[in-house]
Formats: structure tokens, C-alpha cells, sequence
């Protein structure tokens, strides 16, 4: 999967459900996933810009690095369903595949934020 969009992260969501713009999107998102990681115990690299696979690419190589109660607890933050972590056993990109899942899920979070803010 490379994706190079924020919309095509949640395909199933009209474009006109999401509040912001794709650069504050994109801002919003790492902004999500670097204070999930932290709670979690999980440490995030500097970004060199804001885009989804350099995202990607950062969070697939931390995830093949963390220790596993850091990782374990950081997936149950972002909820991670578990039926998506079996699926993705099954694959041979793990780190990769898990990945976009918690970048899906971080960019619901965003985007359900906004969408229903007082």
C-alpha cells in the first residue's frame, strides 16, 4: 500500500466529511501519532517532512525496533483491532502492514475530532 493522500488513508469517508486541509491534515496526524507513542512508551523520529509515506516509512522502521511492551501497548492506544495484527502475521511486511493500519486509524481519530467538535 503507498498511499500519498490523507483521503486515501479512509477511502470509505467522503472527502467532504474532512474538516481540514491537506497539509494541517497531514500536521494533525503526526501531531496524533506522536502523542499516542509517547503515552505508550514508544519514541518517534523527527520527520524530515510531512507526508504520509515518510509517516510510514518512520513508524514501520519503529515498530521493527521496539521493545515489546512499548509496541503491545502503543497498539492497543491507537486500537488496533486484533483480527487486523493476525492479518498481518500472515503477511511478510509486518512492521509495514501494521503501519498503515495505525495510520488509518490515527487519521479516523483526527478527522471524527473535528468532524464533531462543539
Amino acid at each position: 500500500m503507498s498511499e500519498s493522500n490523507v483521503f486515501d488513508l479512509l477511502p470509505e469517508l467522503n472527502r467532504a466529511l474532512y474538516p481540514l486541509s491537506q497539509e494541517e491534515g497531514l500536521y494533525q496526524l503526526w501531531e496524533q501519532l506522536m502523542k499516542d507513542a509517547q503515552l505508550s512508551g514508544v519514541v518517534l523520529p523527527p520527520v524530515s517532512k510531512m507526508s504520509l509515506e515518510v509517516f510510514h516509512s518512520a513508524l514501520a522502521n519503529v515498530l521493527a525496533t521496539s521493545d515489546s511492551r512499548a509496541y503491545q501497548a502503543f497498539l492497543y492506544r491507537v486500537d488496533v483491532s486484533e483480527e487486523a495484527v493476525r492479518t498481518a502475521r500472515e503477511n511478510q511486511s509486518f512492521e509495514s502492514t501494521i503501519a498503515w493500519n495505525i495510520l488509518q486509524r490515527e487519521a479516523l481519530k483526527v478527522i471524527m475530532r473535528h468532524r464533531y467538535k462543539g
